[in-house]
């Protein structure tokens, strides 16, 4: 974050740095609008604030009026330096006009490659630059009554996401995939009471096993349930997946077996955009990881997410992983998913990477306790708050928690901040988005 002085005087010499954008492709304007994003983004809490004093009505007219300035070799920008605020304020204008630009292009639809087609690079760094409406940040019927903050608003039917967060690569993974009709579903896949097998030394653990009743047909069931509910996603949770499992999982999504009973009516049955196969401590990098696989809904490998944050147990004994390497985000038709595992994302310690993602889900496979999915809680109404992102965290209770077999935080936009509630013993749930 950059202090009100210095922040002022970048802002102030955006001019000089937006002559010098290369505009021999779409006339620069996809670099133009990301160096103003960039310093956007680095303005002052306060400052940014001022950005909901201006209605979507007052801003797209200012923002007209800028398009026939956006020719001259600065794309017409002219600091108003009366105040921060009034900076920031012109700057917005700006970018708002550069979008209005973007959008008259000719999308040809989503990209096969999106990380190709919607990396743009600047002074400052490269970033995604993706033409997609937030799917929950809806705007006021009435332009007037749109005063929606910079992160819902400041960009109206784009995304910017950094290409590298936290010193990590982000990944863009295109999924072929429209939802059908009515309300769309997420699936969660819990377990029978879990036992887990370790490897141990005297300052880390590894699991190395894991043992639940019925395990193999809990995921089969969960699958085919996920296809007869037409559900985008099937979910399982932290450390329930081995390498067998994951193998099962690929080849009842290729095989489809229920296709094949003779009396069932497969009317309503619809294959989900992905599955997301828990995850397992698997080699990784130049050791372990805990690595969650992420399928298409034919048993295709789509992408991986690998934990970031080591979980450090009761007898002080740390996750014996090398720290995840790339995040990973699905494209699908309608909507951005990213994924979390467990502690990356219920971690109320340190501020998570989840704030620099502008996504529609983020899907979590988690295990834990009562203080594990309060700590889900906390940070899922945090974004939803902040960037109307909505959280699904599918998450084994561990340890045993007598009849309840784990705890379900449902994509909604009003969370429910009573973990007890969310505890449930369904082994397979489908939520309503």
């Amino acid at each position: 974050m950059l202090s009100n002085m210095n922040w002022d005087d970048t802002v102030i010499g955006l001019p000089e740095v937006l002559r010098n954008v290369d505009r021999s492709i779409d006339d620069g304007n996809p670099i133009a609008a990301l160096e103003l994003l960039w310093v956007l983004h680095a303005a002052p809490p306060q400052i940014v604030q001022e950005f909901e004093t201006v209605s979507e009505l007052e801003l797209s007219a200012m923002a007209d009026k800028a398009i026939g300035r956006l020719s001259a070799p600065d794309y017409g920008f002219v600091p108003d330096t009366r105040s921060s605020e009034a900076l920031f304020m012109s700057a917005a204008v700006v970018l708002r006009a550069l979008e209005k630009m973007l959008l008259n292009r000719n999308w040809a639809g989503i990209p096969s490659d999106p990380e190709d087609a919607w990396r743009v690079l600047s002074s400052r760094g490269a970033a995604f630059l993706i033409p997609m409406e937030r799917k929950f940040s809806q705007p006021a019927d009435d332009p007037a009554l749109d005063k929606r903050p910079f992160l819902q608003r400041g960009l109206y039917q784009h995304r910017l996401i950094p290409c590298r967060i936290d010193g990590v690569d982000v990944n863009l993974k295109r999924v072929d995939w429209l939802p059908g009709p009515g309300s769309m579903k997420l699936s969660a896949a819990l377990f029978n009471d879990v036992t887990f097998f370790e490897d141990k030394d005297a300052s880390t653990f590894l699991v190395t096993g894991v043992e639940s009743a019925h395990l193999p047909q809990a995921i089969a069931r969960a699958l085919e349930k996920g296809h007869a509910d037409a559900s985008m996603a099937v979910v399982f949770p932290e450390l329930t997946m081995d390498d067998k499992s994951c193998e099962d999982a690929k080849a009842h999504l290729r095989r489809k077996a229920w296709q094949e009973k003779p009396d069932l009516d497969m009317t309503n049955y619809r294959t989900p955009a992905i599955v997301v196969a828990g995850s397992w401590h698997r080699p990784y990098d130049t050791g372990f990881g805990n690595v969650v696989p992420i399928y298409d809904g034919n048993g295709n490998p789509v992408a991986e997410q690998a934990k970031r944050n080591k979980y450090t147990d009761r007898d002080k004994l740390v996750e014996r992983i090398v720290r995840g390497k790339t995040i990973s985000i699905v494209v699908l038709d309608n909507c951005l998913v990213a994924f979390g595992v467990c502690l990356d994302f219920c971690n109320l310690r340190q501020s998570t990477i989840y704030e620099q993602l502008d996504v529609d889900f983020i899907l979590v496979p988690s295990c834990g306790d009562l203080k594990t999915i309060e700590g889900h809680i906390d940070n899922a109404h945090a974004i939803a708050v902040a960037q109307k992102t909505r959280v699904m965290v599918v998450q084994q209770a561990y340890p045993w928690i007598g009849k309840k077999r784990g705890y379900i935080l449902p994509p909604s936009q009003l969370v429910d901040r009573d973990g007890k509630k969310l505890a449930t013993n369904r082994l397979y749930n489908v939520l309503l988005i």
